[in-house]
């Protein structure tokens, strides 16, 4: 019908739940991600509020020079889709890469391809 609709959303408390916690580091850098929800909040990376959601690096890790946080992607996969973001922070700084990117659906990355949303790299300004 050529009409936008609304297929997914994620916020309020319940934002993380339409979200698979990933544990996988592509780039072998200085982050240790936890594997649920539940970890993360424990970890204290990641908080769920009735208004917005945070997801930011936590305490040192047990593994050396690495923190723990949160890498995130959703259950669901589109082939088209807008997609429409607020945010409020965005951190910058050495040793930080705050990222929102899309994947090619069922081929691993970077076979698949990647399109960058937002992405920032330690200390440079935004690269998309």
């Amino acid at each position: 019908d050529g009409k936008y609709r609304l297929d997914w959303e994620a916020k309020g408390t319940n934002f993380f739940e339409g979200f698979d916690f990933l544990t996988s580091d592509g780039n072998h850098g200085a982050s240790d991600f936890v594997g649920s929800y539940e970890d993360a909040k424990q970890a204290g990376v990641a908080v769920a509020y009735g208004s917005h959601a945070i997801l930011r690096a936590g305490p040192r890790s047990s593994h050396d020079f690495k923190r723990v946080t949160g890498k995130i992607g959703t259950k669901k996969s589109w082939k088209h889709f807008l997609a429409a973001v607020r945010f409020t922070h965005v951190p910058y700084g050495c040793g930080v890469w705050p990222a929102f990117f899309t994947l090619g659906a069922g081929v691993e990355w970077p076979s698949g391809g990647e399109m960058d949303i937002l992405e920032y790299v330690n200390d440079q300004g935004s690269m998309t």
